[in-house]
Order: C-alpha cells, then structure tokens, then sequence
C-alpha cells in the first residue's frame, strides 16, 4: 500500500492550499458582506460558487478537489 508518511504529507499539502485558497478567494466575491470582508470565511466556501465571479467559480472547483484530495489522504492513513 502507500506509505503513510506520503499521505500525511499530501493531506497536510491539501488542507494548507485548501486554507490559502480559500482565504485569497473572498475578492473574487460578487457581494462580500463585512462578515465575509474583515472576519473570515467559511469553511466549505467551495460550495458557495453563486457567490463568486467567473474566475471565483473556478477556484471553488480547485477547492472542491484540494478537499476531496485531502479528505481521501488522511481517510486512508487512518484505515492503514
């Protein structure tokens, strides 16, 4: 199987790309609220793509695959 240390490193990759991306995307947002603007965002941002512009849209599919990457990485260090 895939050594163990591979995965934790690729789900560490994952999520802290996942994070970054997450956090430069906010000014690709169409109406930002000041929650949005000055607090933070939401985790599952991915899943908010009316919220974006067109290229807003294809970060949140970027997102959705760094998640699902990352998810399925420590899912299997944990069942090894």
């Amino acid at each position: 199987m895939i050594d163990q240390t591979v995965l934790i490193i690729f789900g560490v990759i994952c999520g802290l790309a996942y994070a970054f991306l997450g956090i430069a995307v906010t000014k690709h947002m169409s109406h930002p609220t000041y929650f949005d603007k000055y607090i933070g965002w939401s985790l599952w941002w991915f899943l908010e793509r009316e919220r974006y512009s067109e290229k807003g849209k294809k970060y949140c599919d970027i997102g959705m695959m760094l998640a699902v990457a990352g998810t399925a990485s420590w899912i299997l260090y944990f069942v090894n």
